[in-house]
């Protein structure tokens, strides 16, 4: 099951707060694209990151 860190539904409880910016510095469509692919897109994006990034 997963959410053993906290509550059952924190994360759907903290989805506004989270992603309220709706400004990210990549993303990756975890359902097209497998663990490998994404790592891959993350990996090669790292090295040509804007800056300022989405946090600062």
């Amino acid at each position: 099951m997963a959410g053993t860190s906290g509550p059952v539904g924190l994360a759907a409880r903290q989805w506004d707060q989270v992603h309220a910016h709706d400004l990210y510095d990549i993303e990756c469509d975890t359902a097209a694209t497998s663990a490998e692919g994404c790592a891959r897109q993350i990996k090669d994006f790292l090295p040509r990151r804007p800056a300022p990034t989405a946090f600062e």
